[in-house]
């Protein structure tokens, strides 16, 4: 019996037409995509946030720690946060850049505690001086940096003033420090010609020498506390020559000498 040849079917051009249909569905989901973004992303971020809200992922307390309470304010108003902003929208290292701008912080954590905590712990620069330069004071810490300006000297800071002197103060007020006798009487520290150092020790002038400041300054204790020295009774004692003690009078106008 012969054998029949079949001859195999024409395929039918169907999966041409849902290939073609389905690209442009895709184009055209692309496209209206592209075109109804902004509007999609934005009402699904105003859903979110109002989700956020509701469920209580919104900043309640803001507790700042290690500052006094000037420099608490100083930073919360730095930080432009307000209670109920949106947690997940605050970003941790803006708010650390925010506190640190301040003069007054030497260093910063900051933690978001979920659902509604941020935690600011401060290491608070403190004031030893003023610093006086090209007409501007500005108040200082024991680096030399500077922290703000200010126009007034409510805690009768010294007086620091010369090319530098804001950052080669340090020693010397550290030195001075030491004895009692000076406690808030120190008025002036001048750097002379980037070499040494001048004092006015409540409005008397003192002369340090180029070296050996340290004993210079326990001598000056010394003659301080043991002698009746003032403004009223002498101009200047100048110490540059080391081992002598030079008191220059002033209503007396005599100069009298000693040794150290």
């Amino acid at each position: 019996m012969a054998k029949r040849s079949v001859k195999p079917a024409k395929r039918k051009k169907h999966g041409n037409n849902r290939r073609w249909i389905g690209a442009t569905a895709a184009l055209s989901l692309i496209a209206t995509t592209y075109i109804f973004l902004p509007a999609i992303k934005s009402s699904f971020l105003e859903l979110s946030d109002f989700i956020i809200r509701d469920i209580g992922f919104v900043v309640k307390d803001i507790n700042i720690s290690g500052a006094t309470p000037r420099t608490s304010q100083l930073i919360s108003r730095s930080l432009g946060i307000t209670r109920g902003d949106n947690m997940f929208k605050l970003s941790v290292s803006e708010i650390y850049d925010n506190v640190t701008k301040s003069g007054w912080v030497k260093s910063a954590t900051v933690q978001k505690n979920l659902p509604n905590i941020i935690n600011i712990k401060i290491n608070e620069r403190v004031p030893i001086a003023i610093f006086q330069h090209d007409g501007v004071a500005t108040l200082i810490d024991r680096e030399g940096v500077l922290m703000e300006d200010t126009t007034s000297n409510r805690e009768k800071l010294p007086i620091v003033s010369g090319d530098n002197a804001n950052v080669k103060a340090t020693s010397i007020i550290s030195v001075i420090s030491k004895f009692e006798v000076f406690k808030g009487k120190i008025d002036v520290i001048r750097l002379v010609r980037d070499r040494r150092w001048d004092i006015t020790v409540s409005g008397l002038l003192v002369k340090l020498p180029e070296y050996g400041v340290d004993q210079a300054i326990e001598a000056l204790a010394q003659i301080m506390g043991h002698r009746n020295i003032s403004k009223d009774t002498a101009s200047c004692i100048d110490l540059r020559i080391h081992g002598n003690v030079v008191i220059k009078g002033s209503k007396l106008n005599r100069r009298s000498k000693g040794s150290v």
